[in-house]
């Protein structure tokens, strides 16, 4: 079986697909940059001066040298670029300040990428936000299933309404949710989700706070998919649990959620960690 490690290139591209690897090329790795008789920027940048495997490990990333790429990559190619550099070393990937980032290369958005590397069992989150990225993690390997990263709006009545453009369809790890297809919220561009969550279902939401120290966590109800001017895939989540003391507390700017109840077990990951936990709780 080849190691398909060197087919990855610095850049993100996947040499196994590149057709010159028919005609005596063996790869930009193992060519050290030269392939096609000329020498590539972004290789000597990245591996040559830098020493680093690939660009997603560079602080500039993505700098002028990486944009600057001739390859203007459609949703379907980059959601299978990135699936392919997931393959050979990592299972979580995240994309800095997205819009600005993905739509001059690929001309389109991240969301159904993102979505898609999801439902495939991989960890795929919009906007590098390592306040509630963590959080992402430890739910998806305590449940096994998706996770979905939202913006939250402010509790009222009791319901919390949750939105975001990448939400993962195989959110009980299974099954496909239904689904329409629309353009990115913010920009109008590009393809995006909505996710109609199953009624009845009960999720755990997570939030975590700026200092990682404190978090909050509460089970609940789904119990609508609105259509409101905000983030596509939109669900109205009835909160098992004080909701004026939600209220007071809320903290960071995304929220995690997924299918099932598992607080105890974030509780007891955490008290391991050191971090501390609120579970909220109806009132008495």
């Amino acid at each position: 079986m080849r190691d398909d490690r060197r087919w990855a290139a610095v850049c993100g591209k996947y040499c196994g697909d590149c057709p010159e690897l028919q005609s005596g090329c063996k790869g930009c790795a193992y060519q050290l940059g030269l392939a096609r008789g000329f020498e590539c920027a972004v290789f000597r940048c990245c591996a040559v001066e830098r020493g680093l495997e690939h660009c997603g490990l560079c602080p500039d990333f993505a700098c002028q040298t990486f944009l600057a790429l001739d390859s203007a990559l459609e949703g379907a190619r980059r959601y299978r670029a990135l699936t392919r550099r997931a393959e050979v070393g990592t299972d979580a990937i995240t994309i800095n300040a997205c819009m600005g980032t993905i739509m001059p290369i690929s001309k389109t958005t991240a969301c159904m990428p993102l979505s898609m590397l999801n439902d495939d069992g991989y960890l795929a989150f919009c906007e590098s936000d390592f306040v509630v990225i963590p959080s992402g993690i430890l739910l998806h390997y305590i449940s096994g299933k998706p996770v979905f990263l939202n913006d939250p709006t402010y509790p009222h009545d009791g319901v919390i309404t949750l939105a975001h453009c990448t939400a993962p369809r195989k959110l009980d790890g299974k099954r496909l949710e239904p689904c329409r297809i629309l353009t990115h919220f913010e920009s109008d561009y590009g393809a995006a989700p909505k996710v109609e969550m199953r009624r009845g279902q009960i999720t755990t939401n997570l939030i975590p706070d700026f200092t990682g120290k404190d978090w909050i966590g509460f089970a609940g109800t789904v119990i609508a998919n609105p259509f409101l001017d905000i983030c596509r895939s939109q669900v109205d989540i009835r909160i098992h649990g004080d909701c004026d003391l939600l209220a007071r507390r809320m903290k960071g700017f995304h929220w995690m959620t997924c299918y099932g109840d598992y607080l105890e077990e974030v509780s007891y990951a955490l008290s391991k960690l050191g971090i501390g936990f609120t579970r909220l709780a109806s009132k008495t």
